[in-house]
């Protein structure tokens, strides 16, 4: 394998889609006017774009940027095939604008997962900088820079392909990876080593790193869940052991209380969403079965090990469906799809479906969501490299669209008294 070097890998930075033609986008409506949607997701989002990403392979992650600084909440990055992408959904009206785009060198494997790295204010840019970390299928993690539109750091330490990363607020500058060699490193970004390495098994299939930084959630083939601690003194410089294998007293599994939300099947994705009773952390799973629940889970200095569940969804029309889920920031709403195209909206405060999503013409597999923080936008991903992205029509657009069916409704009934003449 070549060694890629800092800041000399290539990546396309462009202002539009339209204007490099990496990605073919299709605009559902032609004339755009000043939006005053809704404040919460419901089933009148329509489809106002359509992507279809070049590498013609399924997009195994989209993910909103939530990381602490939260200046650029208006990208959005997915991963698939062998590019990353990241993406502007708000200063090009209805479109979606391209802001990098990242093609991973031919023979050195696959992306595969994707999160947002921390920065709290290490970048070394004057007005910030906002970093994409990508897993490949050959076990490195790439760091991606959106102002330098590069890749700027390589961390290099699993044996097999990574399948999920994960950054913390409380923790910048660190990255969590799981891998399917059976281990979950701590990496310091900026030296570019592995500071822990976690043996969570073979059996783990999805991780969520906590905001406290102090803790992360492993969920398990079986639907099992572990609550894995993070030392703190990895994080005050120690250098004497350039790797810390952590084992044994440093896990406890998590007793999950409320048989209708228990997962019996693996648990695909892990993700945290905001505080819930007595503050404790809100931890959202999803199992391949199309089981959703929401748990409350203790802090790592709690000496009470069982998670409470505080709602518990199906999503229609799942089975073995991998499909990523995403929540906001607050914890209001999760969106998930099922294996036929669609995406539903949970309010997670209430346990109501507030939206039910319908594909443009493909009714295939959705690979995974997300969702906006100021819930304007709901994102799925499906088929070999579409993206959907759903929002509300504005007020004009609506009221044309009614005067629209009104006349139509008039000239059905018009020609129906006429006789079919």
């Amino acid at each position: 394998m070549v060694a890629v070097k800092k800041r000399e890998t290539p990546v396309e930075a462009v202002e539009s889609p339209a204007k490099r033609g990496k990605a073919s986008v299709t605009e559902g409506m032609a004339a755009e006017a000043v939006e005053a949607p809704p404040s919460s997701p419901t089933s009148a989002m329509v489809v106002r774009t359509v992507v279809r990403e070049s590498h013609n392979e399924p997009i195994t992650r989209v993910l909103f940027n939530r990381t602490k600084a939260g200046n650029s909440s208006n990208l959005f990055a997915t991963v698939g095939g062998n590019q990353c992408t990241v993406y502007d959904s708000r200063h090009f009206g209805a479109f979606v604008g391209m802001v990098v785009h990242y093609v991973h060198p031919e023979g050195e494997g696959e992306l595969t997962c994707l999160a947002w790295s921390e920065l709290g204010g290490q970048s070394a840019h004057p007005k910030g900088d906002e970093e994409v970390a990508v897993g490949t299928s050959a076990g490195d993690v790439l760091v991606i820079s959106v102002v330098e539109a590069a890749v700027t750091k390589k961390l290099v330490g699993h044996a097999k392909p990574v399948t999920h990363v994960a950054s913390s607020a409380a923790r910048p500058g660190r990255l969590l990876t799981l891998s399917r060699d059976g281990t979950a490193r701590l990496w310091s970004v900026s030296e570019e080593r592995c500071l822990a390495v976690f043996e969570v098994g073979a059996a783990t299939s999805s991780i969520a790193w906590s905001p406290s930084g102090g803790w992360f959630v492993a969920g398990t083939s079986s639907g099992a869940l572990q609550q894995w601690f993070v030392p703190e003194s990895l994080e005050e410089g120690q250098q004497e052991a350039y790797v810390k294998k952590v084992a044994g007293e440093s896990f406890r599994k998590l007793q999950q209380e409320g048989g209708a939300g228990l997962h019996r099947e693996e648990i695909d994705c892990v993700v945290f969403a905001g505080r819930g009773f007595a503050g404790r952390q809100r931890v959202v799973t999803k199992s391949v079965d199309g089981r959703i629940s929401a748990w409350d889970a203790p802090d790592a200095s709690d000496a009470n090990d069982q998670v409470t569940q505080r709602g518990s969804w199906k999503v229609p029309g799942s089975i073995k469906c991998y499909s990523r889920l995403d929540a906001t920031s607050d914890g209001a709403y999760i969106a998930c799809g099922n294996s036929g195209g669609q995406v539903f909206v949970y309010d997670a405060r209430g346990g109501d479906c507030v939206a039910k999503l319908e594909p443009h013409r493909l009714r295939q597999e959705v690979t995974c969501c997300a969702i906006s923080d100021d819930h304007q936008d709901v994102i799925s991903t499906l088929g070999d490299g579409y993206l959907f992205r759903y929002r509300h029509l504005p007020p004009e657009l609506v009221a044309k669209k009614l005067e629209k069916e009104r006349e139509e409704a008039e000239q059905a009934e018009a020609k129906g008294n006429n006789g079919g003449e």
